[in-house]
């Protein structure tokens, strides 16, 4: 025995060994099954019900973006007056800076002559002055022949476009009553081929009665469609002269409307020719005659019905082809306006200039100085102290603040009808904002950059010309039901389409499709999917299909602590399985 102990002595140690991990395994799995048991139980009651979910919702339709979209524009001005050198010298002394304010005849640098002041032709000055008044004269003139030819053109656009609408309307007027005709006499087919009145009774070839002979269903039915048409062909009025545009729309809406009834109809009445059989009543001949007759007037039917949807298309974009025209030969007006003033400016400080340039040429002193012509603010220097000048060199540059300023930017499609449906628009200027008094977008689309023309007028003195600013133009209206956007964050792009999550009656979030548009800043357009009024979660990682939405921060942190519980009970069957695994690597 003693021999026996003493040979397999480490057998028997391992043989423990095993029995003694084998035991254990089976009481720590015994322990941890119970454990996730319970665990699972109370997950279980906890799980009743649907989880509530703290989260923000908006409204479709009342919801609108607080942001601004901000576009970099130019401060520029009409009033501004070039200061020029009206004879050859050198300059002495400078004056003033940019961004100074001056006075008219305040002296803005001085200089002594090149040549002999006697050299300077006084009697010149003045031809030259008097040669500037006339040509002043002119411009003006030009300018105002051109608001005239302007004014005359609205005038023109506006006769020739009235004409153009009321043609429109009136060639829809005439084709309705030939439509009225066309309807008549495909319905009268119908009649001749299935009697669905006693017009055709006694004056029928009798193969005519044998139409649909394996198909009584179709035929009746044909015979109804045909009551039925003909009863709404009877209800068709003609449309006097005198009838207004929505009048005419109307009655064009019903014959399109019966037009394509009639289509169908005559689907259902060729498949009916189709199949009816020859027999000794009907020849093979007389069913193909019917069948073309059928198909002719069908063939009308169809082309008619195209056509006329042009022509209801056409007269209903008449109104807006006549308002763009009538605006642009408006703007056109606006414009020759303009440069009549600005003619006017610039004559008045060309014969400042020229008057100038007399009292430089009478000067006798060898120091000549420059003066102001107007009072304004200095928005350019370019000359220095030892520059050497000739005549016409440009010196100074002056704006009248007495004249509003305008920034003027450019605007892409989604910018311009922004522009024009805010209410208010404000331009960022040095860190300030300031209200915009009035606005001016061209309606002409830049065709290299697909840019419009846009100015924005602000008060006087507000900054000096040239610098930059920043038009910021409000984003959404703001109004229940007019607002289609709803925030990027709501939307979740799957590979079937976008979605988003909204609340039922019971406040359970659910899965919902969606047809999106075009992006707007932190927004995005909804083209289909929703209705106003439903909501919608606003950040749509934050909340699972099937929970409840609730604003209650116990709910919250319930929610949580069911979280954690969860966690728990997998970290216990996690546990365990490493101890399966350790187990098994043991006993092998």
């Amino acid at each position: 025995m003693s021999t026996f102990l003493r040979h397999n002595k480490r057998k028997l140690i391992l043989g423990l060994v095993f029995i003694l991990l084998f035991l254990g395994y089976k009481a720590l799995s015994q322990s941890s099954g119970q454990e996730i048991e319970s665990v699972a139980k109370e997950s279980e009651k906890e799980s009743v019900g649907p989880k509530e979910k703290e989260a923000d919702t908006v409204s479709f339709g009342a919801w609108s973006p607080s942001e601004v979209r901000t576009i970099l524009g130019q401060v520029i001005s009409e009033g501004n007056i070039e200061v020029k050198a009206e004879t050859n010298g050198t300059i002495a002394r400078v004056n003033v800076s940019v961004g100074d304010r001056v006075g008219a005849g305040q002296v803005l640098a001085s200089f002594k002559t090149a040549g002999d002041p006697s050299a300077i032709n006084y009697q010149s000055a003045v031809s030259n002055l008097e040669t500037t008044k006339l040509s002043n004269q002119n411009s003006v003139r030009s300018a105002e022949i051109a608001v005239e030819n302007a004014r005359k053109s609205l005038a023109q656009t506006i006769a020739q476009q009235d004409q153009i609408y009321d043609q429109a309307y009136e060639s829809l007027r005439l084709e309705s009553q030939n439509v009225k005709t066309l309807i008549t006499n495909a319905i009268d087919t119908i009649d001749k081929h299935v009697q669905f009145t006693n017009k055709y009774q006694y004056n029928q070839d009798i193969a005519y009665f044998q139409i649909g002979n394996t198909d009584v269903v179709r035929k009746q039915n044909v015979k109804t469609q045909g009551q039925q048409l003909a009863m709404r062909a009877n209800a068709l009025m003609p449309v006097p002269s005198s009838a207004t545009e929505q009048q005419i729309l109307q009655d064009a809406n019903t014959r399109i409307a019966l037009l394509k009834s009639l289509q169908q109809t005559y689907d259902s009445f060729e498949i009916l020719l189709e199949r009816t059989v020859i027999n000794t009543r009907i020849s093979e001949q007389q069913l193909q005659n019917f069948l073309s007759v059928v198909e002719g007037s069908h063939n009308t039917i169809d082309a008619r019905v195209g056509s006329y949807q042009r022509s209801i298309d056409g007269a209903t974009g008449a109104r807006e082809q006549t308002r763009l025209a009538v605006l642009g030969a408006q703007n056109a007006v606006q414009s020759a306006l303009s440069n009549v003033e600005l003619s006017k400016s610039q004559a008045q400080a060309q014969e400042v200039g020229a008057q100038n340039q007399i009292n430089i040429a009478g000067a006798s002193t060898a120091n000549l100085v420059v003066r102001a012509p107007i009072s304004g603010t200095i928005t350019d220097r370019s000359v220095r102290v030892g520059d050497l000048l000739s005549p016409g060199a440009v010196l100074f540059t002056i704006v009248n603040e007495a004249q509003d300023k305008k920034v003027v930017a450019y605007l892409n499609s989604d910018e311009r009808v922004q522009a024009q449906n805010a209410e208010t628009i404000q331009v960022e200027i040095n860190g300030q904002l300031v209200d915009v008094t009035g606005r001016f977008i061209s309606s002409q689309i830049d065709a290299q950059t697909q840019k419009s023309l846009a100015e924005f007028t602000i008060p006087a003195g507000t900054t000096l010309v040239g610098n930059l600013a920043t038009v910021r133009v409000p984003i959404g209206s703001g109004v229940v039901g007019e607002s289609n956007l709803i925030p990027f964050s709501s939307v979740s792009f799957e590979p079937d389409g976008a979605e988003i999550l909204i609340l039922d009656e019971n406040q359970i979030a659910q899965r919902q499709k969606i047809v999106v548009g075009r992006v707007v800043v932190s927004s995005i357009e909804v083209v289909s999917g929703i209705e106003i009024g439903d909501k919608i979660v606003e950040y749509y990682k934050r909340v699972l299909p099937g929970e409840k939405v609730v604003n209650d921060a116990l709910a919250m942190s319930q929610s949580e602590e069911s979280d954690e519980k969860e966690l728990t009970a997998e970290d216990i069957k996690n546990e365990n399985q490493t101890l399966e695994l350790n187990l098994e690597s043991t006993n092998e």
